[in-house]
């Protein structure tokens, strides 16, 4: 890091972000490929997340634990959707257009910050409390950039933070990395590797001291870490898909169909169960214009049933 508090600061760019880009710059094909390599060699990925542990931890040391994982404004939680402007009898409703993907992703998280949580039918156990909202593992107090062969332009914690995070509701309290995606263009493999990238740059003890410090929860007794300790920083990752349409003619499906293979692989490697309790896949059922369902204080999930959602 920079011993210059005014100028840039510098963050490693991580082998497991390095392989997220590569994977992102696939095609379906080449990415089809590479699950299939996944199965067959998961201790190559494990390998590259215990490495990037060790990178983040030698150039982050503990400098960073007293640097919010959140803007100001973030720590808010996500904006609230515009409302919709009525017409009147002087001035009609103005012409608006379809809601992007991106806007409607938006509005399933302000839902999970507005109701505080999520419950999924039939899987009660996965129940969870909202946390925080665009949380940024590799936010530095001084404008920052990445250090190391190709690594991309732009501010690491504008680049790179997490869509969601929650806490489990059983006696663990442990922190979930919730990685939400919308659209027919979804591939959750991609979706698990950002989220092991995430777990990795949180599951080092000083960041992992860090996540404690900034997400507290307060009651009689006043302020206490939101997040217990554990003998290793542990997390849980919930893959939220919403509006996604299956079309089993396209080479994407086969992406779909992997995951429960993949997941099982991942979680049969020791650097990687260490940090990671469980993977899940949640989907959010929509009503009409998009809207989220709720159940009691909480929005709405299923889990994904991956060969037919």
């Amino acid at each position: 890091m920079s011993s210059d508090a005014t100028a840039t600061a510098t963050v490693p760019y991580v082998d497991i972000l390095r392989e997220y880009h590569r994977v992102e710059g696939l095609s379906t094909a080449e990415r089809v490929a590479w699950k299939n390599q996944l199965i067959e060699e998961p201790e190559a990925l494990a390998a590259i997340f215990d490495r990037s542990m060790k990178q983040l931890e030698d150039a982050f040391g503990t400098a960073q634990v007293s640097v919010a994982l959140n803007t100001a404004e973030t720590k808010k939680g996500p904006k609230p959707p515009p409302k919709p402007v009525k017409s009147t009898k002087r001035k009609p409703a103005p012409k608006t257009g379809p809601k992007t993907d991106e806007q409607k992703a938006h509005e399933i998280k302000y839902a999970m910050f507005e109701a505080g949580g999520v419950t999924v039918s039939g899987a009660p156990a996965l129940a969870a409390d909202y946390a925080g909202y665009a949380v940024a593992p590799l936010r530095t107090k001084a404008e920052a950039r990445f250090e190391g062969e190709d690594a991309p332009e732009g501010d690491p914690n504008e680049l790179f933070n997490i869509d969601l995070l929650l806490q489990s509701n059983d006696a663990d309290a442990l922190p979930i990395i919730g990685e939400l995606k919308y659209g027919d263009d979804i591939d959750p493999l991609l979706a698990l590797l950002e989220a092991l990238a995430y777990v990795a740059l949180l599951a080092t003890p000083a960041q992992f001291k860090r996540l404690r410090k900034h997400f507290v929860v307060t009651d009689e007794d006043g302020d206490s870490p939101r997040f217990d300790e554990h003998e290793e920083p542990r997390f849980d990752i919930y893959l939220f898909v919403a509006g996604h349409r299956r079309n089993a003619a396209s080479q994407r499906s086969a992406l779909w169909d992997a995951v429960p293979y993949i997941i099982d692989a991942v979680l049969d490697q020791p650097e990687i169960v260490k940090h990671v309790r469980r993977i899940e896949g949640i989907k959010i059922p929509l009503g009409g214009d998009a809207q989220v369902q709720l159940a009691g204080n909480a929005v709405l999930g299923k889990p994904v049933v991956w060969d037919v959602d």
